[in-house]
């Protein structure tokens, strides 16, 4: 079986850098033809790469001795000293099953393309992987490097089976001062997280939550008397399923779903949902544009 995360395609990727340094980031990181970066005289920015001079440069940013070792004129690129650091925040438990584990498939996959275009706009990205602590972990890092190890913990990490209620809060210990944050969740907390949320923005310079949900959130299947069991914390509840019974559960989800975007504006925090059947990319531009998506 293909993993989600082969699907995440970097040649798509690339072509949506522009438009994540626009939408996502706010003020361009980029300038046209090459990596935007400041020329102050002993500024003492970080050393990126070399690249071939094109037409449009700057010549005072070519670098002699490069380009006198390879017979071509190199431009000296460094990283831009507006990058921030990032930090996406998974959460894996139990409540990301639901629904054959499309919720799950589509929040590694998410991660990946958000860590693989910040990366590329020379921001510094890390990972915490939490359900009712925080389970993986890895420090800001910026660069190729930095995107291969991310993978490799997103290719490792695996939803709680049963149990592991998302606690949010865990996380915030690894949330640098002035880091900006990515949460990826279905938010099906009591209090949507929100509390721990809120906590968040006291310590980042933004907070950005992607609430991913499935259609089985809304509607059990099946009918007739069963008991219903809340997959994290295990509280059961006997209930009668009926058509109308799922037309009211899909009714108050979607109610749910509207009170906890409002109170996340209100709290300055940059809230999108989208369904669990969703691709990838239209799930990620969907997050950039801040456009709501109808639960399939």
């Amino acid at each position: 079986m293909t993993h989600p995360l082969a699907l995440v395609d970097s040649t798509e990727l690339k072509g949506l850098t522009r438009a994540a340094d626009r939408l996502l980031v706010g003020s361009p990181l980029l300038a046209p033809g090459s990596r935007c970066h400041r020329r102050r005289a002993g500024s003492g920015l970080e050393f990126r790469d070399f690249r071939d001079f094109a037409p449009g440069d700057d010549p005072r940013n070519i670098d002699w001795r490069a380009s006198a070792r390879s017979s071509v004129a190199q431009i000296r690129r460094h990283y831009d000293d507006r990058a921030a650091d990032w930090v996406l925040c998974l959460d894996r438990s139990a409540s990301m099953t639901v629904g054959a584990r499309r919720k799950w498939h589509l929040a590694l996959q998410l991660a990946a393309a958000f860590a693989y275009l910040l990366l590329d706009l020379d921001h510094r990205v890390g990972l915490v992987v939490f359900s009712d602590q925080v389970d993986d972990m890895r420090r800001p890092g910026r660069g190729r490097s930095a995107y291969a190890q991310l993978l490799r913990r997103l290719y490792a990490a695996e939803p709680v089976h049963a149990g592991g209620a998302s606690r949010l809060l865990s996380c915030l210990p690894h949330i640098p001062p002035g880091a900006q944050v990515l949460v990826l969740s279905d938010f099906l907390a009591a209090d949507g997280m929100l509390p721990d949320l809120h906590q968040f923005t006291q310590t980042a310079d933004r907070v950005r939550a992607l609430q991913i949900l499935d259609a089985a959130d809304a509607a059990p299947p099946g009918s007739g008397a069963c008991m219903l069991q809340d997959i994290e914390t295990r509280a059961t509840l006997p209930a009668l399923l009926d058509p109308d019974l799922s037309d009211a559960a899909r009714a108050r989800l979607d109610s749910w779903r509207a009170r906890l975007a409002g109170n996340c504006r209100n709290r300055g925090i940059a809230f999108t949902s989208c369904s669990a059947a969703s691709d990838w990319k239209s799930a990620l531009m969907a997050h950039l544009t801040g456009r709501e998506a109808a639960l399939a």
